[in-house]
């Protein structure tokens, strides 16, 4: 058996960075690609607003699903834009 939960995906309202940060224990750093990310940022235009090299946001989002024990950038980002409320 299996059970399907349907959240819709705002990414207009993502959670704060220190949320994220503190649910998922991540680095200040970590936190930021998160958010920008869960806002629609690919990894080029993360890496342009945080004067960061994309391999640099490459290695925070690995360390991000690592700490998230997820597998894949798109579902961390949909988890991400789904936690509306906790601000």
């Amino acid at each position: 058996a299996f059970f399907i939960v349907v959240t819709p995906i705002d990414r207009r309202r993502v959670p704060s960075a220190q949320i994220v940060q503190e649910l998922f224990d991540l680095t200040p750093a970590e936190a930021r690609v998160a958010i920008l990310l869960a806002e629609g940022n690919d990894v080029k235009a993360t890496a342009r607003k945080l004067t960061l090299s994309p391999e640099t946001v490459r290695s925070h989002v690995r360390g991000i699903l690592t700490k998230s024990g997820m597998a894949r950038q798109t579902d961390f980002v949909a988890a991400i834009a789904s936690l509306r409320g906790l601000d």
